[in-house]
């Protein structure tokens, strides 16, 4: 592979910015902002995309093997093998809250977008702690005209239009003649 140098200066960044403390998100916005696509589908880069291609040992001019790392390549590194380390090592250490916790949005990648069709998220504004469903691609490029709604007022509002609720923990057993399942 010839590497492409301009995409060699947007990698270089991205380890720059991890490494003084920025977020994953922080990277993925520059690279969006940017220009740069993935190579594979052209699509936005995503934070699961960015953290792998950081993750690579590729970059730090590492040749690996069966996913176990052999010694230097016959390339030239992109970033030094102690950078490559230090990135590899925040993102083997940090947190990850998501995998944890319980599913707290009724829509959250569910709605989309009236303007491009992307899935919502929920995020704040600034310093404000209001959540709200944005868009995706709004997100990652700062573009404006997407979507953006009250996330709590939201939920609530489908809750209460939903033609029927599922209550399967409070479901008394079925007999075994019922075949079809008890809507409230």
């Amino acid at each position: 592979m010839t590497p492409i140098p301009g995409e060699i200066v947007m990698i270089r960044r991205a380890y720059d910015i991890i490494l003084a403390g920025g977020s994953l998100h922080s990277v993925v916005r520059m690279l969006n902002e940017s220009g740069y696509r993935t190579t594979r589908s052209e699509d936005l880069w995503e934070r699961q995309p960015t953290r792998l291609m950081l993750r690579r040992p590729r970059n730090a001019g590492l040749a690996v093997h069966k996913g176990v790392v052999q010694g230097p390549g016959q390339w030239d590194a992109v970033v030094s093998e102690d950078e490559w380390r230090a990135v590899t090592d925040i993102f083997s250490t940090r947190s990850r809250p998501g995998l944890k916790s319980a599913v707290r949005w009724l829509g959250s990648l569910l709605y989309r977008c009236g303007v491009c069709g992307e899935t919502l998220v929920v995020g704040t504004s600034g310093s404000s702690t209001h959540r709200a469903y944005k868009c995706r691609t709004a997100r990652l490029v700062r573009s404006t005209g997407h979507v953006a709604r009250g996330a709590i007022t939201l939920d609530a509002y489908v809750r209460k239009r939903s033609c029927c609720t599922w209550r399967i923990r409070s479901m008394p057993p079925r007999s075994p003649r019922s075949r079809s399942p008890r809507w409230t």
